[in-house]
């Protein structure tokens, strides 16, 4: 059966504290690349390719437009629609604004709803029961995916259903979806053949989405249909408008799924989802001992442990460990229980009401044109290195309260200041001061690297005026 009418819908927004210091605000944890070089992003976009799925609807903070465009030529994937959020408000605002936009046009699409944030699928066993849901999907319901519970797991979600689960993978109907019961609930579940573990997939159709949201979550609705009027759309990247910021900050489970009934369709091999560091170590391949290592690592006398370095030129040692996660970037470290893991996010939570960039931002961001890593940062100074690309331009700016220095390593820029160029070849340096309009540019054909260093009494991102975008107005440089 065809199945080009499917599309598949990817959330790459919010945090992924689950998975921090690797994944952040502006480096969701899908675009990753934990394993094989590739992102889980990519390698479930390939594997949709494959299965002949339409090309996906992605929705994605604005912050990670550039490095979502990067990792999507990389494997030669063009998308139906990026949408923007300008800030993220929970994934059923993000589903929601999928939904709107794509049903003005196609409210017979449909849409493979990813809601786990690193899924490994079987992609017969999708085929097939993509091939089983299809029409109860198209024909207005709800179709949700599950597997069979392997154990007693509280941090599950579970899907009740109405009689006892089928061998085939047929769609059956679903009594209720039950988010992470208590212990002794879900014991009790574990003991009848009524009740699935949930895949973190849906299936529906736009105008099936869009009525749901309509009964459950009425003003998230109405927020994203004032954002799309106020927003910006170019070469189907959409801009979502400042409304964006009133639509509530439910899941999905929360909106929508705890208040619908429909069907259910169980997944022949199941799904194996990463939800926390736990979940990677048991997935990443582990020696004898139970210890898994990625990157420059090693461990002695250590059992059932994982060691994850991410820093070129760092070694990460381990000695007498049992039970314990370690993980190195470049400005963050941790180091945890195995069994705490769980509890990350409300760590993180409270890293973030200390203002550390290390919770929102990565040492190397991409922009649209280039990217930059910061090297080194204090109170009154920040060194970065810059790449831009032949053509391209920085936004023009100023600042109030810094002085700016920028050296060129390799090639030739052209700055302007107040109006003024200079042209900088490899070793020469360029001024900036206080109140400055100014401006880098590559004339080039091939791409600029300079040293920028920033000192100066305040470096807030709120001392930055930005007096003209190189880009639509809708995308963060």
């Amino acid at each position: 059966m065809q199945l080009r009418d499917v599309y598949p819908l990817i959330c790459l927004s919010g945090q992924g504290r689950a998975f921090w210091p690797v994944s952040r605000k502006a480096f969701p944890r899908q675009l990753s690349r934990l394993t094989n070089g590739r992102s889980p992003f990519q390698i479930f976009l390939q594997g949709t390719r494959d299965m002949r799925l339409a090309e996906p609807v992605l929705v994605a903070e604005r912050e990670s437009l550039f490095l979502i465009e990067e990792q999507l030529r990389e494997i030669s994937m063009p998308s139906r629609a990026t949408i923007l959020e300008p800030l993220h408000r929970g994934s059923a605002a993000s589903i929601c604004a999928a939904t709107e936009l794509v049903a003005q046009k196609e409210p017979d699409a449909l849409f493979l709803i990813i809601l786990s944030e690193n899924m490994r699928i079987d992609q017969e066993a999708l085929r097939e029961a993509l091939t089983a849901a299809r029409p109860a999907a198209q024909d207005g319901q709800l179709v949700l995916f599950g597997q069979r519970p392997a154990e007693i797991d509280p941090s599950r979600d579970y899907i009740e259903l109405v009689h006892g689960a089928a061998d085939a993978p047929v769609a059956q109907a679903f009594a209720q979806f039950i988010s992470q019961p208590d212990r002794a609930t879900a014991e009790a579940m574990h003991e009848t053949d009524r009740y699935l573990w949930s895949a973190d997939l849906v299936l529906a159709s736009a105008k099936t989405l869009r009525a749901a949201f309509g009964r459950h979550s009425g003003s998230t609705r109405a927020a994203v249909r004032r954002a799309l009027r106020e927003g910006s759309a170019d070469r189907g990247i959409y801009g979502l408008g400042p409304s964006f910021s009133a639509c509530d900050t439910a899941s999905f489970a929360e909106a929508i799924l705890q208040h619908e009934e429909g069907s259910v369709v169980a997944l022949a091999n199941g799904a194996r989802n990463m939800n926390s560091w736990r979940d990677f170590w048991r997935e990443a391949g582990q020696d004898e001992n139970g210890v898994a290592i990625k990157g420059s690592a090693v461990a002695t006398r250590s059992r059932n442990s994982l060691l994850h370095n991410t820093v070129p030129g760092i070694h990460l040692v381990g000695l007498g460990l049992d039970n314990v996660v370690g993980i190195v970037t470049p400005d963050a470290v941790l180091i945890a229980d195995m069994d705490a893991v769980d509890d990350l996010p409300a760590t993180v939570d409270q890293l973030e009401s200390l203002n550390l960039t290390q919770v929102t931002e990565m040492p190397t961001q991409s922009h649209s044109w280039g990217r930059h890593e910061t090297l080194d940062r204090g109170n009154r100074h920040k060194i970065r290195m810059l790449e831009i690309k032949p053509g391209r331009s920085l936004p023009l700016e100023r600042h109030a309260n810094r002085t700016e220095s920028y050296q060129v390593l390799e090639g030739t820029a052209r700055l302007v200041s107040n109006g003024e160029l200079t042209y900088l070849s490899e070793g020469e340096t360029g001024f900036v001061r206080p109140g400055e309009a100014h401006t880098l540019e590559n004339p080039g054909r091939v791409p600029v690297r300079l040293l920028q260093v920033i000192v100066g009494a305040y470096l807030g991102d709120d001392d930055v005026e930005n007096i003209e975008e190189d880009a639509p107005s809708f995308v963060s440089q």
